[in-house]
């Protein structure tokens, strides 16, 4: 486990993979969640409560570094109980596949800081990253990339290492000369930039084609170390004749729409 943020003195660790913006819910949005590809606890503390909903549990970690904020964790069914005193990257229990998933979301704890007498609200909540409005420049990323597998919603596919770039901690696609571009795109219609900062950019148009076929759309992540690999959402109009292909995302169209909500928190990457 890696630490990737220090948030009102909580640290935040992840296993590998994570992701701020790669999702349609409006906590993503406002930079107040992270969803973590991990089922192991990203928190040290202590459990102090869990909520049975009708698809999903709801598991509240004290915080060991402050006992006044909440880790608020989603889509895991615990295996721990209630007093109970966990690590970071201690087990919590096993995937829930939310009904508020997508065919394609991969497994995954969704996690919110919050205020002890405030823990469960869908709304409130602290930031998590600090972030600004952009206005994404059009542009076009190409990329050669070898199909390694093809489910019914997605496809995995391998490229060289070069079209990743690390941002501090992170690494993820690069987007220019010295950006990381990541989101879902363009289904969930917003999506992020960091360089020196996190920027949030929303309703850009962007047209995929593998070997000049339109598909579906690209799911892109965070990393702690270099993928190598990328996701390709796909339907049944999808036709893929060979292993070697040339994935191009064109950035045709930016936003005029402004977020109001650019504030500054008590964190760190």
């Amino acid at each position: 486990m890696n630490k990737i943020l220090n948030v009102k003195g909580i640290s935040i660790y992840a296993l590998n993979r994570f992701s701020f913006f790669n999702s349609p819910y409006p906590a993503h949005k406002q930079g107040k969640a992270v969803d973590i590809y991990s089922s192991l606890s990203p928190v040290d503390g202590r459990v102090k409560k869990i909520i049975k909903l009708s698809h999903d549990y709801v598991i509240l970690i004290e915080c060991s570094e402050n006992p006044e904020i909440f880790a608020k964790i989603l889509h895991i069914k615990p295996s721990v109980k209630p007093g109970e005193k966990i690590g970071a990257g201690d087990q919590l229990g096993s995937f829930i596949r939310s009904k508020f998933f997508d065919p394609w979301t991969d497994n995954h704890l969704h996690l919110e800081l919050r205020k002890k007498d405030d823990p469960v609200r869908a709304r409130g909540g602290y930031r998590l990253i600090d972030f600004k409005e952009t206005k994404i420049l059009p542009g076009k990323i190409k990329m050669d990339i070898r199909i390694e597998s093809i489910s019914n919603n997605y496809i995995t596919a391998s490229l060289s290492e070069k079209y990743f770039i690390k941002i501090g901690k992170f690494y993820g696609l690069r987007y220019k000369k010295s950006s990381v571009i990541c989101g879902g795109f363009p289904h969930y219609g917003f999506g992020g930039i960091i360089n020196q900062d996190f920027k949030i950019f929303e309703s850009t148009k962007m047209d995929l084609t593998l070997n000049n076929k339109k598909i579906k759309g690209v799911s892109l992540y965070l990393y702690l170390s270099n993928p190598g690999t990328i996701k390709l959402l796909h339907d049944k109009n999808t036709k893929i004749t060979k292993r070697d292909n040339v994935l191009i995302i064109n950035l045709t169209k930016h936003s005029s729409q402004q977020y109001s909500n650019n504030c500054s928190t008590n964190n760190s990457i």
